[in-house]
């Protein structure tokens, strides 16, 4: 590196890496000899080090390009929340923890759908083989093949093409998206041989299909992570969903959000269907980008600065806030980017009998001077 951009980055160091630095240097001047000497080497690479990853650092993060991120308000009832008895029941297995903060997090650009929302990341040669490969790990035999055209969904296409291939088999109907994803649907639903545990049975069924699941994802390391909710009349519902766990808790998160299975387990222990999405085939990374804190992200919040479907109520309060996780959200086709998520409380939501109703809160992670807008799908901006 050159000296005149050494100094440069020297501009950049934190002070307290200088005062460390500095006070190291105090210490050492009551050093004799070569031990000195060593120490003296020593600080001058540690200094080098520090400036070097600074500098670069800076670069990198002022070439980064701008995102234009687009996002839903919601479903098409318009409400995005929770049915909870308490706080704590929102468990949604999410490996991200404020205490392993990473400040960097990538950002993927999708192409799973075109402009009209239609699925079209993989092609028609690319869904055969995948239908086949899913046929294949469940040691099925195919009945019929049928495939979804483009036309039949929006029209309008000069030139048609293929957005899902279905195989039905003795066992299941297989399909594939060409958005990226598997759908298995059993023709009978597969029981357990044991009484029905909620973990073991995600246990089981994800051993019985790691063959299915590990042809479409990474899945050295299962991880299972079981959520649970009520619908408005308390009745409870659960979540099954397999990642594979790296250990590396950005990996995971990431893997968490885009590459995974979903396993359909009733509440008799029967399981019905698999869902695989496999986020990484129509997917690519654009960069990684500097991510805000949880606390910097709930001062945005409060302060008005989030998107959320909850439109039947304002943001009460920081005192609601019962859950904060980080999530990677994107609409058809455009950037997947990461969010922190809240589960508010909504205190004036009717509770007649004994389940909360809470609202999901979304504020980009990514660095505002990063983001050039947010676009919301029905054409506000945020």
């Amino acid at each position: 590196m050159k000296a005149e951009a050494i100094l440069s980055a020297m501009n950049y160091i934190d002070e307290d890496i200088l005062f460390a630095v500095e006070n190291r240097k105090d210490k050492r001047n009551k050093v004799k000899g070569k031990t000195q000497h060593r120490l003296l080497i020593a600080a001058a690479c540690i200094v080098f080090t520090a400036v070097s990853a600074v500098f670069i650092n800076t670069v990198i993060s002022n070439s980064l390009p701008k995102l234009d991120l687009k996002i839903s308000k919601g479903d098409g009832m318009g409400f995005e929340g929770a049915f909870l008895k308490n706080p704590d029941d929102f468990e949604s297995g999410n490996p991200w923890e404020y205490s392993v903060f990473t400040s960097r997090m990538p950002v993927y650009e999708s192409n799973s759908h075109d402009e009209k929302g239609t699925p079209c990341g993989l092609n028609e040669i690319q869904l055969d083989k995948t239908v086949d490969k899913a046929v294949s790990a469940l040691g099925a035999k195919t009945t019929d093949i049928s495939k979804a055209y483009a036309n039949d969904l929006y029209g309008g296409y000069k030139n048609d093409f293929v957005y899902s291939v279905t195989a039905e088999t003795d066992i299941a109907s297989i399909t594939a998206n060409a958005a990226g994803g598997l759908s298995v649907f059993f023709s009978t639903p597969i029981t357990l041989p044991f009484d029905f545990n909620a973990e073991n049975a995600a246990e089981y069924y994800t051993d019985k299909y790691s063959d299915l699941i590990s042809s479409f994802i990474g899945f050295e390391k299962p991880e299972i992570s079981i959520s649970t909710e009520y619908n408005a009349y308390g009745e409870t519902h659960r979540s099954y969903r397999v990642y594979d766990a790296s250990g590396n808790k950005k990996e995971d998160v990431i893997n968490y959000n885009l590459n995974y299975a979903e396993l359909r387990i009733e509440n008799d222990g029967t399981l019905t269907s698999i869902y695989i999405c496999n986020s990484e085939s129509v997917t690519d990374k654009i960069a990684v980008y500097p991510i805000i804190t949880e606390f910097n992200a709930e001062k945005k919040l409060i302060a008005g600065d989030y998107i959320s479907s909850v439109v039947q109520y304002d943001f009460p309060g920081k005192e609601y806030i019962a859950k904060t996780d980080l999530v990677y959200k994107s609409e058809k086709g455009e950037t997947v980017a990461p969010y922190y998520r809240f589960i508010v409380e909504l205190p004036e939501a009717p509770d007649d009998i004994g389940i909360k109703s809470y609202g999901i809160y979304y504020v980009p992670a990514v660095k505002d001077k990063y983001i050039s807008g947010i676009t919301l799908i029905d054409g506000e901006i945020q």
